[in-house]
């Protein structure tokens, strides 16, 4: 799920998480009862059963925050480039991806993400709002 976030447009990114989200969650509930009634129906047997459904649910969740943080990391960094860069949510994605930045990796902070887009960003800015702004007369 991750490469799935990570190989597309931020736009894209931001439609991934939030069906891989529903979809982690969806699998969470179904996982949950089948874990508890085999180790419920078998003894020696169940055990193992349920070792490996809470395996299961472990990577489940694991993979479930995993996406939440992507979501809110192209959600931050989408409103800081609208507000920054005075455009709208779909123009902040579109800025993100002509810089090459995947704001799933993070943009606010102090980290290596951050510190790449706050190099590439400004340069992109520059060179959208030459051929983005409206014709004087």
């Amino acid at each position: 799920m991750q490469k799935s976030v990570l190989s597309g447009t931020n736009e894209g990114a931001y439609q991934s998480t939030i069906n891989n989200i529903a979809q982690l969650r969806a699998q969470m509930v179904q996982a949950a009862p089948v874990a508890v009634t085999a180790a419920n129906g078998m003894k020696g047997l169940g055990a193992a059963i349920h070792n490996l459904g809470q395996q299961n649910l472990n990577q489940l969740s694991a993979a479930l925050k995993q996406q939440e943080q992507d979501l809110k990391n192209v959600s931050q960094g989408a409103a800081l480039l609208a507000t920054t860069y005075g455009t709208s949510l779909q123009g902040a994605l579109a800025l993100a991806d002509l810089a090459n930045v995947k704001l799933a990796n993070g943009i606010t902070g102090t980290g290596q993400a951050a510190q790449i887009a706050g190099c590439r960003l400004p340069a992109s800015s520059r060179a959208t709002s030459r051929w983005a702004s409206p014709a004087v007369k």
